[in-house]
């Protein structure tokens, strides 16, 4: 595994270099700067206090960069209770990748599962990067983040696919928390067979909406042989390692559903920035994430 620390320089060349709106990331980059400039301390806030600001913070990014669309509410719920869970604890978060981006191929294509099948193809499964308003929803989650970490005390650590929807957000949060990523290829998605391996009409016919189910004849009969057994050993080592501190993996819904699996329960498929805490081997499954309905 590849153990990084990403100035918010780094970051933001980076995705300046990826994304066709470059001036948003040096925009998004400006208000990350000033936002910790203005909260250089989270912890004297009460969770109503954080909620609010997170939210306000989310709008006037949103205002900033020219993004029109519904900032997302926080759930108020939520946020206690993962304060009051982890506190004191090892415990070990699963949160979904962000929305990818659609080129301008893919979008033009007729159907979902058409498109679904072309985004989960190489290179645009590894190098697609988060839509803009994603990355912006996912600011109020990285505000929550910071605030649970000086709260609890304690170091988050952050592990990522290397795959750009998730490492970038990745990458802003660890940057905005002010601590070390480490990229890990066992959290990666699995790449769909290429057209001239397994033709996209074939492929329509075996998944419902371009969709692959987490069954483990569907999952080796399309990836490969063993897949799935690979995936839910590696999720397993992973939960049975807990670290001190809090260690967040954004990951993709193969991981997910696999981390489901092992722990016994029934698969859900979390919306993005979603999550699965575990504390003490105990989960708990957040769809939404930090947001409410």
């Amino acid at each position: 595994m590849k153990k990084v620390v990403y100035s918010f320089v780094f970051i933001i060349a980076l995705v300046y270099w990826m994304y066709p709106s470059k001036q948003q990331f040096v925009l998004f980059e400006s208000f990350s700067k000033n936002f910790l400039g203005k909260y250089p301390t989270l912890k004297e806030y009460t969770p109503k206090d954080m909620i609010h600001i997170a939210e306000k913070s989310a709008y006037l990014l949103q205002k900033k960069i020219g993004i029109l669309k519904d900032v997302k509410n926080l759930d108020l719920r939520v946020l206690k209770e993962v304060l009051t869970l982890v506190k004191g604890k090892k415990s070990q978060v699963f949160m979904r990748h962000a929305r990818q981006k659609l080129s301008t191929q893919i979008d033009a294509l007729s159907t979902v599962a058409e498109k679904k099948i072309a985004m989960m193809r190489s290179p645009e499964n590894q190098t697609s990067p988060p839509t803009e308003d994603s990355l912006v929803d996912f600011f109020s989650t990285m505000v929550l983040l910071r605030y649970i970490q000086e709260r609890s005390q304690m170091k988050i650590r952050i592990f990522t696919s290397p795959n750009k929807r998730a490492f970038i957000p990745s990458s802003c949060l660890a940057s905005f928390l002010g601590v070390t990523m480490v990229e890990s290829p066992i959290l990666k998605c699995i790449d769909y067979p290429m057209e001239e391996n397994f033709p996209s009409s074939r492929l329509m016919r075996e998944l419902s909406e371009g969709e692959l189910p987490w069954e483990e004849d569907s999952v080796d009969y399309i990836i490969g042989k063993n897949t799935h057994r690979s995936i839910e050993k590696s999720v397993e080592e992973v939960l049975q390692n807990p670290q001190e501190g809090m260690s967040l993996y954004m990951t993709h819904t193969q991981q997910l559903n696999a981390v489901q699996d092992v722990l016994h329960l029934k698969a859900r498929r979390l919306q993005h920035f979603g999550f699965i805490l575990i504390v003490e081997g105990k989960a708990y499954i957040y769809e939404r994430g930090f947001y409410s309905s």
